[in-house]
């Protein structure tokens, strides 16, 4: 993001857009590893989860500030558009970031409360973590190649998740009704 470039919009949001795609790749790592502590806990993992998150803070700050400057820099209309294309997509690689920071503390109170899933809770987690990480690796290929084909494959994959969200919460009320599991 080296300033020097704001003289060239063009070459500024090339740099922009590698750099969005890099918060979205750490941001996928950081899922994936967050997901991995609901099964066990790696106190190294959580750190770096943590360290990751923070970075991934940072990079949204100077992100925000290297795309405001170059909206003084009279950027065309098509210009524009990709500025606030790169704005949605940072803030949304950002709020994955956070997710995962919430998934990976659950893990974490989960596991000191001595609370475990059941197996089939277990499977549906897995189904559902699974799920999620395809519909970002799927954002991710459309943003990387900025393939209008790859982004119409995007929503159907949400929606799916969100259907399986909609079941599996059902279903963990029918195992709390039969007393399968508790409220926590």
């Amino acid at each position: 993001l080296d300033e020097r470039f704001l003289s060239s919009p063009a070459l500024a949001l090339e740099r922009a857009h590698e750099s969005v795609l890099m918060m979205g790749t750490y941001a996928q790592q950081n899922y994936r590893a967050a997901v991995r502590q609901l099964d066990a806990l790696d106190p190294k993992a959580i750190e770096r989860i943590n360290e990751t998150e923070a970075a991934l803070d940072k990079l949204e700050n100077a992100l925000d500030n290297y795309l405001v400057k170059l909206t003084s820099r009279a950027p065309t209309a098509q210009e524009n558009l990709q500025i606030s294309a790169l704005l949605h997509a940072l803030s949304d690689f950002e709020r994955i970031g956070d997710y995962s920071v919430n998934i990976m503390e659950s893990a974490v109170l989960l596991s000191e409360k001595g609370i475990s899933f059941t197996d089939s809770a277990k499977q549906e987690m897995r189904a559902i973590t699974d799920a999620v990480d395809e519909a970002i690796d799927t954002a991710l290929t459309c943003y990387r190649s900025l393939s209008y084909e790859q982004a119409l494959r995007v929503e159907p994959v949400e929606e799916v998740v969100d259907l399986m969200r909609d079941d599996l919460e059902a279903r963990h009320i029918e195992r709390l009704k039969q007393g399968n599991c508790s409220v926590e």
